[in-house]
């Protein structure tokens, strides 16, 4: 298994206006994923909509291919 984290510390909005704080973004086998502290992993009816603050670990190019890979996900 291999795993890239991208993002830390990130503070997202969700599909269902959730906020939550200190996510992760990582590339899990080639799957971009958001995970919070307590290793919930935000999808479906709460996927990321929006980053507004945190720490990225790699170029916006990359960064932003990522954002892109998530929202076309299964």
């Amino acid at each position: 298994m291999s795993e890239t984290v991208l993002g830390i510390d990130l503070k997202v909005t969700c599909a269902d206006h959730g906020t939550h704080e200190g996510v992760t973004m990582k590339v899990v086998n080639e799957r971009v994923v958001y995970v919070t502290p307590d290793g919930e992993e935000l999808k479906d009816h709460c996927a990321v909509q929006n980053i507004s603050g945190g720490t990225f670990l790699a170029g916006m190019d990359v960064i932003g291919a990522a954002i892109w890979a998530y929202r076309r996900q299964d």
